[in-house]
């Protein structure tokens, strides 16, 4: 092999494996990996920093400012108090958190979605006499699925959706993620609501807090600015009409909106500014970088003729359900977005052997599936915020997680294979 294939495969093993020790920052990795690839001479200058100019990167960074609107608009203050009186059963007072967490989720950031229902969480957990834990794991796990169910929900999504534009000249719509997405939120809700009531996971839900039920005093909340919540969604419901119906790309579609709350003070530019998560975005653009590098050089070929052996006499079937455990597991030890970086063009390449029966778009969905099941290990963004303010531990995280995720993969591909094959 060349130096070419060579060097770029070392420094990705590189950054890998730096990041996995927790001695460096990821963007401090990343972005190195990047300058050392330019030192070796394998790249130019050009090519070193192309994926800066993805527009995934302009989209996530939309996504993220979006996020920060919604949730300064003030739309879901006193929404744990309409649940609470709509809906008796605690247990459904859960399922309703879990399912508008969800719903957040698939066109926000999901630390937002979390985030902006953490507080009423923290307040329907108290006035039941329940475990916060239990509330805490049902917000996580909504988080991170419903953001599998649309293009926007997840920056692993836009990740897939810039190759798949790259490849065959269009991106993914807005909602093309919805059929995976919809099988993953079921599967939750069934081991949530359903098995553990059967008591077949650790624990029936709303397990009782210790100590007698307090009088529970809550603090007031901001009063909701109906005006301003009404300037947020005015915009923001054609925008995603028009994103999902493919009349204007999303990050064209919600730049569009962010750029009206601008102009009539919904969101200042300082807080659009402050709102804007650097390091992922030097992660996401440093990775998609070294990406484009190595299909450049045809890095990926030596690995695909390795694998096509084996793996063009496995069935369709199987072949999607063993991408997306894999690119589960990176998800769990790297990053969604990472993981997708990685693995998206893994699988152009393979689809490019024509050794396979197997559609890229199904290949493309199978690895963004996977990179939406990061609930293996509680090492995701929206599970450490989650996992600090409502203390479930890791070990409940991780044995819920192992047999939701099991049951998401089998399904997930199930449905895969019936949508895209």
């Amino acid at each position: 092999m060349s130096k070419e294939i060579i060097v770029p495969w070392l420094i990705l093993i590189g950054i890998l494996l730096v990041v996995l020790s927790q001695k460096i920052r990821f963007e401090v990795a990343a972005f190195s990996g990047l300058l050392i690839l330019g030192l070796s001479g394998v790249a130019t200058p050009a090519d070193l920093f192309s994926g800066f100019a993805s527009p995934a990167i302009f989209t996530i960074a939309v996504v993220l400012i979006m996020s920060k609107g919604i949730t300064d608009s003030g739309l879901f203050n006193g929404f744990g108090e309409w649940i609470q009186r709509k809906v008796k059963n605690p247990r459904m007072q859960l399922l309703m958190i879990f399912l508008n967490t969800a719903i957040l989720s698939a066109f926000m950031n999901n630390v937002g979605a979390a985030g902006i229902l953490i507080p009423t969480s923290k307040r329907m957990a108290k006035r039941v006499s329940a475990k916060e834990s239990d509330f805490g794991l049902a917000l996580v796990y909504a988080a991170l699925f419903g953001g599998s169910a649309t293009l926007i929900g997840t920056g692993s999504n836009l990740i897939v959706s810039a190759f798949r534009a790259e490849a065959m000249g269009a991106p993914f719509k807005i909602f093309d993620f919805l059929p995976h997405g919809a099988a993953i939120i079921a599967v939750g809700i069934v081991f949530l609501f359903v098995c553990e009531q059967c008591g077949w996971i650790l624990h029936d839900p709303l397990d009782q807090a210790e100590g007698a039920p307090e009088e529970i005093v809550l603090p007031d909340l901001p009063q909701r600015n109906t005006k301003k919540i009404a300037s947020v969604i005015v915009p923001l419901l054609p925008a995603i009409i028009l994103a999902a119906t493919g009349i204007l790309a999303p990050v064209l579609a919600f730049g569009f909106v962010i750029l009206i709350w601008g102009m009539f003070g919904i969101l200042s530019v300082k807080d659009a500014f402050e709102t804007l998560n650097l390091p992922v975005l030097i992660i996401v653009g440093s990775m998609l970088s070294l990406s484009k590098v190595m299909q450049q050089n045809n890095a990926f070929v030596p690995l695909t003729q390795l694998i096509l052996p084996i793996m063009k006499h496995v069935p369709s079937f199987l072949f999607l359900l063993l991408l997306i455990f894999m690119t589960s597991i990176l998800a769990n030890f790297m990053d969604n977005t990472v993981a997708a970086v990685i693995m998206a063009p893994f699988v152009l390449q393979l689809s490019t052997s024509n050794a396979f029966d197997i559609p890229l778009d199904a290949l493309l969905m199978a690895v963004a599936a996977g990179a939406s099941l990061s609930i293996l290990l509680p090492t995701n963004k929206v599970t450490l915020v989650v996992q600090a303010e409502m203390g479930f531990t890791s070990e409940e995280f991780i044995h819920k997680g192992i047999a939701i995720a099991g049951f998401s993969v089998l399904f997930a591909t199930t449905v895969l294979w019936l949508v895209w094959c």
